[in-house]
């Protein structure tokens, strides 16, 4: 049999194809470990565990409760989404959350 011009002369391919999606990044992959010094210094008057000042911070640089308390306290998404609601209604750490205020990583 003799093929006309246009017609498709290789076979289609049987196999799955695996689907594209777009992956979100980590707000906080990118940030360095705070000095733990500089961050006692912020807190002075305030009665905060050093766990509790990791996480203010962190949440200072996302404004994401649960991957910031993940991130402080090396916990998984579960935990971190249970505990993390109880501990931003301390007062303490939302002093220390304002006193940070929201600073975003800049990249260059």
């Amino acid at each position: 049999m003799t093929c006309k011009k246009g017609m498709h002369t290789k076979q289609k391919s049987t196999h799955t194809k695996k689907k594209k999606y777009a992956h979100k990044k980590d707000a906080l992959q990118d940030i360095e470990e705070p000095n733990i010094e500089e961050i006692k210094d912020m807190s002075d008057g305030l009665k905060l565990t050093d766990k509790q000042r990791l996480f203010c911070f962190y949440y200072s640089r996302c404004l994401n409760a649960t991957k910031a308390y993940q991130k402080a306290y090396g916990c998984t998404y579960i935990e971190a989404a249970r505990y993390s609601y109880s501990l931003r209604k301390n007062e303490d750490v939302n002093k220390l959350i304002d006193r940070y205020g929201y600073r975003p990583k800049i990249n260059n």
